[in-house]
């Protein structure tokens, strides 16, 4: 039974044979692979929601994008912020998610007291601020965990003395708020 197709090529001894073929072949299959792999890299989709810093191959210029639409990446790294985000201590959310442990609150009484609640972070656009956050935290989740939890944390902690349990429940509630 003989075949019409042979991809291999023989010399007089049945031996394989490399040709120019086989070489254009095999340089295009791996051209192929690397661009697949750099795909994800060449270019960035920003969504409106987003600011990304993209830091140049080589040179590690930064550049800022806050504007929403495509962007020219050329294989640098980016990270991604969003403009806006909940954080949450304690209790769960409109959706029923839980997030965590309330913060602690010890009175001047003595007495402690948990504090459940959520605040709103929005970052900057400017590219002075922009430059601080990615230096210092270099992501979202450090950014939320790094800054925004322990300095809420701190300030929670640090307005207990300054009330009683009762006086945080009855006269001085909107001030611990």
């Amino acid at each position: 039974m003989s075949s019409n197709f042979n991809f291999m090529q023989r010399d007089g001894n049945n031996r394989f044979v490399i040709t120019k073929k086989h070489i254009i072949g095999i340089a295009l299959g791996v051209l192929f692979i690397v661009f697949l792999s750099c795909l994800g890299r060449i270019g960035e989709d920003v969504r409106n929601e987003e600011i990304v810093v993209n830091q140049r191959a080589f040179s590690g210029r930064m550049e800022y994008w806050t504007e929403p639409g495509f962007k020219w990446q050329m294989f640098s790294r980016t990270t991604s912020y969003y403009k806006t985000q909940q954080y949450w201590f304690g209790g769960k959310d409109i959706d029923g998610e839980s997030h965590g442990k309330p913060i602690e609150v010890i009175f001047n009484d003595a007495s402690v007291g948990y504090i459940y609640g959520s605040l709103r972070v929005q970052l900057p656009t400017d590219i002075e601020h922009l430059s601080k956050i990615q230096t210092a935290y270099n992501g979202m989740n450090r950014l939320m965990s790094d800054l925004v939890a322990q300095n809420v944390t701190k300030v929670i902690y640090a307005s207990g003395p300054l009330m009683s349990a009762f006086e945080s429940y009855a006269e001085k509630k909107n001030d611990l708020i």
